[in-house]
């Protein structure tokens, strides 16, 4: 009962899409495919059988973007939704991932549950967050992001495998991330900063390292440009 309040706006989050799109109409995007995902399951076979498509040329971002956007469309229509109901539940699923995520990363901080539900609200109701629904990219960049900075951080402290596990869990499940190049790399980048945070959150690492180290690496990196500047100024 402790995270009451955090349950509850998760639970508003993924009943929002049911209030914003009225009934029998979908919302349409920067990407075409935000209404249809499941059709890029027929587009992708070209590209792993010679039979299916007549050797039509398949499109590398219909492999992107099957998981979990094209599975997840062609199996709630597979179940007989239509396809308003179809977005509604893939909007529904995506505020659920954020908010799990989410979660998980603000436990290495706080147990409090208001500040926890708080960070959440701040880190969804935003401009940047209302533009990303219906470009993938941006959307699994924000569900990632969060759960990957905590379970790299918790490897890093205990070394415990099941780390590394839920590391591929999260990745496999949003590789959609990869139609965007950009977008995967600086979502990624999150590996990086885990690894900072690891070491001036540790005993062992105190502060004054830390910047001792960052200061050698700048006076190295301004040695290199004074050698290499003046080299190819002789020339």
């Amino acid at each position: 009962m402790k995270n009451i309040t955090y349950l509850l706006i998760t639970i508003l989050l993924m009943i929002l899409p049911w209030f914003w799109i009225p009934t029998g109409f979908v919302y349409t995007s920067e990407e075409p495919n935000f209404i249809n995902y499941d059709i890029k399951l027929d587009q992708a076979s070209t590209m792993w059988s010679k039979d299916n498509g007549f050797g039509a040329a398949g499109d590398p971002s219909n492999q992107s973007l099957l998981i979990p956007n094209a599975v997840f469309y062609h199996t709630l229509r597979e179940f007989g939704l239509d396809r308003s109901n179809t977005q509604k539940m893939f909007i529904s699923f995506t505020f659920l991932s954020i908010a799990i995520g989410f979660n998980l990363f603000s436990s290495l901080f706080t147990k409090n549950s208001l500040i926890k539900t708080f960070g959440l609200a701040v880190y969804v109701f935003n401009f940047y967050t209302v533009g990303a629904f219906g470009y993938t990219a941006k959307i699994l960049q924000l569900i990632l992001m969060p759960p990957i900075f905590f379970v790299t951080y918790r490897y890093l402290k205990t070394g415990a495998i099941r780390y590394l596990l839920q590391n591929f869990i999260w990745i496999f499940i949003f590789q959609g991330v990869f139609t965007n190049l950009p977008l995967a790399v600086t979502s990624l980048s999150i590996y990086f900063f885990a690894y900072l945070y690891y070491l001036f959150s540790e005993e062992n690492w105190t502060l004054r390292n830390s910047l001792s180290l960052l200061l050698a690496l700048h006076l190295v990196s301004c040695f290199r440009q004074e050698v290499y500047g003046g080299r190819s100024l002789d020339i």
